[in-house]
């Protein structure tokens, strides 16, 4: 059966008005080929590489979701007042020029020292700068490896910003504006079409809450 959706003007195409699915692409192609690294089994195989059978698959990314959480799901359960605490693994200077509200410093390098002043009951989330740095990881398995439950906050301080998520420095509250590219803004693309127009920051519209 060839996989179909869309509308009547382009049957083939996706509800979203997205790609249309190749002509040829059958569950057939889907159960076999896909898997074993093929578009078909007489065909070359994948650009993509073999997928994982769904059981593998399943236990690979429900790990990944015991050991990493995001940017907005840590602000929603800040503000739900779950317990946890929230630890911001970088140095002093970073922390003082921005951080996440919500946020206890207790740098990376001082764990060792540090450690017992944090709760073994409590879980935690840590987060480094970004991305590019794995001092979130580090941070981490050292505190597993000290007994703690803990998680990585993807993104780490980097898009906490960027999504217009709180941020305050030793100053006080550092206003920022959401990146259209991390997080839906209020008004849509009339927002950030106007905020251009006007040179604005871009995302200066106030960002919603994301719905993934």
């Amino acid at each position: 059966m060839v996989m179909r959706g869309g509308n009547a003007r382009n049957p083939g195409s996706l509800p979203t008005g997205g790609h249309q699915f190749p002509s040829g692409l059958c569950q057939g192609d889907l159960r076999g080929g896909y898997r074993d690294g093929m578009t078909a089994p007489d065909r070359a195989p994948s650009a993509l590489g073999p997928f994982a059978e769904p059981a593998a698959a399943r236990d690979h990314f429900e790990g990944r979701l015991r050991h990493e959480t995001d940017p907005s799901d840590v602000a929603a359960a800040l503000a739900a007042g779950e317990p946890f605490a929230l630890l911001d693994v970088r140095g002093d200077a970073a922390w003082h020029q921005g951080h996440a509200v919500g946020a206890v410093h207790l740098p990376r390098t001082a764990i060792a020292a540090r450690a017992r002043e944090l709760d073994p009951g409590i879980p935690l989330v840590v987060y480094c700068w970004g991305p590019a740095c794995n001092g979130g990881v580090k941070a981490a398995a050292e505190l597993a490896a000290r007994g703690f439950a803990v998680k990585e906050m993807l993104g780490g301080f980097e898009y906490w910003a960027r999504e217009g998520l709180p941020v305050e420095s030793a100053s006080g509250p550092v206003p920022r504006a959401a990146d259209p590219l991390t997080a839906p803004i209020e008004g849509g693309a009339d927002a950030v079409l106007a905020s251009i127009a006007h040179r604005a920051p871009a995302g200066a519209a106030a960002a919603i809450a994301c719905d993934c």
